[in-house]
């Protein structure tokens, strides 16, 4: 069995309300999910998907420039490590490690194999296809980009984060007209 079956239905719940709050992108949502994740890993400390959760919102409130890069990125990493070691088959633990072996660690290769092994754990994992991109990108690999982006878009297209980075790489790609109808459709 996955160690997130081991917990109780309202601590799933918890977890899908921190992904909640995590995916609105907010300083105050952000550090609100946070503090679900971290109940989340006290309550129940074998709890993968509460360590990926946590390790998510570290990355994010780093990224966004809410936490300090020196704690965080220490801190999602962990997380990440801990969620990946209590289970080896949750892709969003996976994804979590290529984004911070990508973009903060500046290891391209581990990266690559960290999204590989949460791509074979789940093609449709809209967060994995949408942080490899941001990774392909920095690369200047926009046409596999864009592909990614597309399919995370049509997974998620709620997802303002998402959105907006498909909207870039159409910018990149010198899809002028497309990143503009796309960027109003954000709003």
């Amino acid at each position: 069995p996955r160690p997130m079956t081991a917990i109780d239905s309202e601590a799933y719940i918890e977890y899908l309300r921190g992904r909640f709050e995590w995916n609105k992108r907010t300083r105050e949502s952000l550090f609100e999910s946070k503090r679900m994740f971290e109940g989340i890993t006290k309550e129940h400390p074998e709890a993968a998907l509460g360590w990926a959760g946590l390790a998510d919102a570290y990355s994010v409130l780093m990224d966004h420039g809410h936490l300090s890069s020196k704690d965080a990125w220490m801190q999602a990493r962990s997380a990440a490590e801990r969620a990946v070691s209590l289970d080896p088959g949750l892709a969003e633990a996976w994804t979590t490690l290529g984004m911070i072996r990508g973009l903060y660690e500046w290891n391209a290769t581990g990266a690559e194999e960290a999204f590989a092994k949460a791509a074979a754990l789940n093609p449709n994992y809209a967060t994995r296809l949408h942080w490899q991109s941001i990774l392909l990108r920095t690369e200047e690999r926009y046409d596999e980009a864009y592909a990614n982006l597309r399919k995370a878009r049509d997974l998620d297209p709620l997802s303002l984060g998402i959105r907006v980075n498909f909207s870039g790489v159409l910018l990149d790609l010198r899809r002028d007209k497309e990143a503009l109808t796309e960027a109003e459709g954000i709003v």
